[in-house]
């Protein structure tokens, strides 16, 4: 069988590059580290490495294209989107503004050519049986990939047949899906199969708080070894919230918590919105449909659930990248064998560049990062991982004199950066001293005497004049003050640290919330004010005590507590972090101080509204910000409340 050009030219193109270079395919440089705190381990490794490129496909749907979203979640470029009606071609590209849809409802004309030129990419997805002037079985180098099977098949392509349960997916109904993956005979055969990952209920989609429902009286509890529909005794096509829902039906009621119910509990259908959610659908793509689109798409039966073709999707691309990352580790070993020799051609003199040279020791922290998933407030920073990725975008090696030079390279950014804070200020300071010299009309003030031939001052425009100027200096005087302690604290900053910790750089914010910023917000009382005088207790424990201790006087050596006067006291304790380390915790309820503030209602977030968008395939990271909370300033009026 003769092997697409384009596709030779590529991969001699690849192995043209230099070995020390980071390898083209995303997964390359990721690694799986098995941990105490982690089921499956954690991921290890850089991400969406240089040169990194998704792989392209193209969608043929003859009603709504569910397989766009599925390989756009998965991760994978979609150039080319045929529709075989026009059904949804005006909300789709609506929707997708800017993504290429050709519309064959556009060419029942006869001057319309025949056959649809289409571009060559790796996979195909499609929902039909795609007619014969869609050439679809020479569009795919990889795979085409149906929800639907070909009557027709050519005798070099060879079928499998994949069931995927949505359920396995992290969806809500028991949907079995059977996906066909045709492979030519001459590609490396794709060994997909879909993990189950992610399950969860029905719970985690409905609304707590919509006023539609029959009030009704709490389901019996049930304990279940395992997930599954429940149709609840006596009520037909009623349904528990804390199971699944059938496939195909959309006339269901299920039985759920409500705010408004006076039992707390109510029977209802779903709104269009909570079955968009059982189907998977994007939150902006909900957003962006109408509300009679949203009506038909609910009342079509044929629409794929989404997170089944995002995991087909995602495991296709996945073993196409470790099928090609194999191939490329073994066509540059071979080159590196042959002297640079190769592929029917001359590289040139290769050499492996190693990320890690063994002259240098690793440090302690990194041997010893990932044996914790939390880390200490004072863990020495990991520089290796930034000396890393800075080597590897400038093919340079790891030696002692690159990082050194990596060293000096930080200073100087660093002195550019703190005289960038002060050179920004200035700026923000001269245009307001000169916006601020119109602030006064003069007309108000001063008036024209003809008589003398000058100005005079008005009736009071003197002592006017000298209220405004009085309070335009305060407020001058308090701005520099500010501006003059950010400043200090940045200038006495580290590349890694806020050594004499921050202030917010209120001049770079917005002009409407620069007070704010500045000054703290101003809170909203709605009882009493609170007069705690109870004092704070030693902790028992004396290593607690001591981390307490130390944590107040870092505290107070950065500036962020200061002398005043204290109307109430607020206590505080600590909770662990770690092995040895603890989390400072400031106690607003015991002084009553959070009884008396108002705060507007918000939801917190839980568990079963996290799982709304998380798939099979979602990556979640944990950032530490540490004493960030501690750079912005508390209000005035607060600061009397604390201690």
């Amino acid at each position: 069988m003769m092997e697409d050009p384009r596709s030779t030219r590529k991969r001699k193109e690849r192995v043209e590059e230099k070995a020390g270079e980071r390898p083209i395919h995303s997964m390359a440089d990721v690694r799986v580290r098995e941990v105490d705190y982690a089921k499956y381990g954690v991921v290890e490794g850089v991400m969406g490495a240089k040169n990194d490129e998704r792989s392209r496909c193209s969608i043929i749907s003859g009603r709504w294209p569910s397989w766009v979203f599925g390989a756009e979640g998965a991760g994978l470029k979609v150039v080319e989107l045929v529709l075989l009606n026009g059904e949804w071609e005006d909300a789709l590209r609506r929707i997708l503004p800017g993504m290429s849809i050709i519309s064959m409802a556009n060419r029942s004309d006869a001057k319309a050519p025949r056959t649809v030129e289409l571009e060559k990419v790796d996979f195909v997805f499609t929902d039909i049986d795609p007619p014969s002037r869609v050439n679809l079985w020479s569009l795919a180098r990889r795979a085409i990939v149906s929800s639907r099977r070909f009557r027709r098949t050519p005798q070099e392509w060879r079928e499998k047949t994949l069931t995927v349960r949505h359920s396995g997916c992290g969806g809500v109904t028991d949907a079995v899906v059977h996906v066909h993956i045709y492979t030519q005979e001459g590609e490396p055969g794709l060994d997909v199969s879909i993990p189950v990952t992610g399950l969860r209920d029905l719970s985690a989609l409905l609304d707590t708080r919509t006023r539609s429902g029959i009030p009704t009286a709490a389901p019996t509890k049930i304990v279940l070894d395992e997930l599954q529909v429940m149709e609840l005794g006596g009520r037909r096509g009623v349904y528990h919230r804390c199971g699944w829902l059938p496939a195909g039906r959309r006339d269901v009621q299920v039985i759920t918590p409500n705010a408004f119910s006076p039992t707390k509990w109510c029977k209802r259908k779903l709104g269009c919105d909570e079955w968009l959610q059982v189907l998977d659908f994007p939150v902006g793509v909900m957003k962006a449909l109408e509300k009679k689109e949203k009506e038909l798409l609910v009342k079509d039966k044929s629409v794929l659930p989404l997170k089944v073709l995002s995991a087909v999707s995602r495991e296709l691309q996945l073993r196409c990248t470790v099928t090609d990352s194999a191939a490329h580790a073994e066509e540059v070993e071979k080159v590196l064998e042959t002297g640079g020799h190769g592929m029917g051609g001359v590289v040139g003199n290769v050499e492996a560049v190693p990320m890690i040279e063994v002259g240098i020791p690793k440090p302690a922290v990194e041997i010893d990062r990932m044996a914790m998933a939390t880390k200490s407030d004072d863990a020495e920073v990991p520089e290796y991982l930034w000396d890393d990725r800075l080597l590897a975008g400038l093919e340079l090696t790891k030696t002692t004199e690159a990082l050194r030079a990596l060293g000096k390279l930080r200073e100087l950014f660093l002195r550019w950066w703190k005289r960038k804070v002060t050179s920004s200020f200035l700026v923000w300071w001269l245009s307001r001293r000169h916006k601020g010299a119109q602030m006064i009309t003069p007309s108000r003030l001063i008036h024209f005497d003809p008589r003398s031939a000058r100005y005079a001052w008005r009736a009071k425009g003197q002592k006017q004049y000298k209220v405004m100027r009085n309070q335009r200096r305060a407020v001058d005087r308090s701005l520099a003050e500010d501006a003059a302690d950010a400043i200090r604290r940045s200038s006495n900053s580290s590349w890694w640290e806020w050594t004499d910790g921050s202030f917010p750089f209120f001049w770079r914010w917005p002009e409407w919330y620069q007070t704010q910023v500045r000054e703290g917000c101003n809170p909203w009382m709605s009882g009493d004010i609170p007069k705690c005088r109870i004092p704070q207790r030693k902790d028992k424990d004396e290593s607690v005590y001591q981390g307490m201790r130390k944590k107040l006087e870092v505290s107070i050596g950065k500036g962020y507590l200061e002398i005043g006067l204290i109307h109430s006291l607020t206590s505080y304790f600590a909770v662990p972090k770690g092995l040895d380390d603890i989390r400072m915790v400031y106690d607003g309820t015991k002084s009553g101080l959070n009884d008396a503030m108002f705060a507007p209602w918000f939801p917190l977030p839980t568990v079963e509204q996290l799982l709304r968008v998380v798939d099979c395939g979602s990556y979640m990271g944990d950032i530490d910000v540490g004493e960030m909370f501690l750079n912005f300033i508390m209000h005035k009026s607060l600061r009397v409340l604390l201690e």
